[in-house]
C-alpha cells in the first residue's frame, strides 16, 4: 500500500473488457442502486472478496501442527493483546 504525505493511499486505475451487455447491465444495477459504474463495481468487488477470504473456514493440520492449535484454542485468554487486536481496522474495512 503506498500512503501520500497526507496520508492518503495512491489510487490506481483497473480495467477489464467485458461485453457492451455486460456494461449495460452493470449499468442499470449501479443506477438502481443509486451508484456510479466505478463505485457499484468496487463495492461489489469489496464484498465478493471478503466472502471469498471469510469462506476460508476449512484447514487441515496434522501432528505437530494439530496438538500446537489445540494449545492455543486451549490457553487462557490475552486480554490485553485481544483488546488490542479488536481495536485495529479490520482488513476489509
Amino acid at each position: 500500500m503506498s500512503v501520500t504525505a497526507s496520508g492518503r493511499e495512491n489510487r490506481i486505475s483497473m480495467s477489464m473488457k467485458i461485453r457492451p451487455s455486460q456494461r449495460d447491465y452493470i449499468d442499470h444495477a449501479a443506477a438502481i442502486s443509486g451508484k456510479n459504474r466505478s463505485e457499484f463495481i468496487l463495492e461489489s468487488a469489496l464484498e465478493s472478496a471478503e466472502n471469498g477470504i471469510m469462506d476460508q473456514r476449512l484447514f487441515h493440520l496434522e501432528g505437530e501442527q494439530f496438538t500446537a492449535f489445540e494449545h492455543a484454542l486451549d490457553a487462557p485468554v490475552d486480554k490485553a493483546g485481544l483488546a488490542a487486536l479488536f481495536s485495529k481496522k479490520a482488513p476489509w474495512d
